[in-house]
C-alpha cells in the first residue's frame, strides 16, 4: 500500500512539473508541488495562469516566433500583419519601409527592416543591396554585397561597391606597412645604440 502511495505521489510530481513547464513556470517548483501535495498539487498546477512573457521568449529562442520589426513584439513566422501594431509584415512592405528609412537617414531602423526581409527571403537581391548601406562595418558590407552577387553576378552596384571596399582595405594595408617601417628602423637604431654604449663601457672598464 505504501509503495502504491509513493508511486502515485511521484507520478503526480512529474505531471505537475510538466504542467508548470508548459505554462512557463519552473518545472522544479512544479515537481515539488506535486511531490508534497500529490493530486492537489496537480490541480494547483493546472489552474495556474500561464506566464506569457516566458512562453514568448521560449518561442523566440526556439525560432517558432519572430519579433515585429516595427514594435518588437513577438509574432508568428507566417503572420502577415502584426497583432500588436497592425503593420504589414510581408517582405514587400518591409522592403519598402526599409528603403524609405534608409533614404531618411534612419539607418538603425532600416537595418532592422531589411534584415527581416533577408530572413524572410534570403534571395532578395534588392534587400541585400540596400542592407549593405546600413550595416556598421566593412566586413558586414562586403558580406552583403557578396550575397547580392551570388544572386546576380552582374549587379553593377554590388561589383562597384565590392571593388571600392577592396581598394580601401588595400590602402589601409599599405598605410600600416608604411607606419611599421619607421618603427622598425627606430627599434634597430635603439638596439645598435645600446650595444655601442655597452661596448664603450666595457672598453673603459678595461
Amino acid at each position: 500500500m505504501e509503495c502504491i502511495v509513493v508511486v502515485v505521489w511521484f507520478v503526480c510530481a512529474l505531471i505537475a512539473a510538466a504542467i508548470c513547464e508548459g505554462k512557463g513556470h519552473s518545472a522544479v517548483a512544479g515537481f515539488f508541488l506535486g511531490l508534497l501535495l500529490g493530486p492537489i498539487g496537480v490541480i494547483i498546477a493546472a489552474v495556474l495562469s500561464s506566464d506569457e512573457t516566458v512562453l514568448e521568449e521560449r518561442a523566440l529562442n526556439s525560432g517558432q516566433m519572430r519579433k515585429c520589426p516595427y514594435c518588437a513584439e513577438p509574432v508568428r513566422w507566417d503572420a502577415k500583419v502584426c497583432r500588436y501594431c497592425g503593420r504589414e509584415l510581408t517582405a514587400t512592405e518591409l522592403l519598402r519601409e526599409g528603403i524609405r528609412a534608409s533614404k531618411e537617414g534612419r539607418k538603425a531602423d532600416a537595418r532592422e527592416l531589411l534584415q527581416e526581409v533577408t530572413r524572410l527571403e534570403g534571395s532578395n537581391e534588392k534587400a541585400w543591396l540596400w542592407l549593405s548601406g546600413t550595416v556598421q562595418s566593412d566586413e558586414e558590407r562586403e558580406k552583403c554585397l557578396e550575397n547580392v552577387l551570388s544572386i546576380n553576378p552582374v549587379n553593377a552596384d554590388a561589383l562597384r561597391g565590392l571593388e571600392m571596399l577592396r581598394q580601401r582595405r588595400a590602402e589601409r594595408g599599405k598605410a600600416s606597412a608604411s607606419e611599421w617601417i619607421p618603427l622598425s628602423l627606430v627599434a634597430v637604431g635603439g638596439v645598435a645604440l645600446a650595444l655601442f654604449v655597452l661596448s664603450l663601457l666595457w672598453y673603459l672598464a678595461q
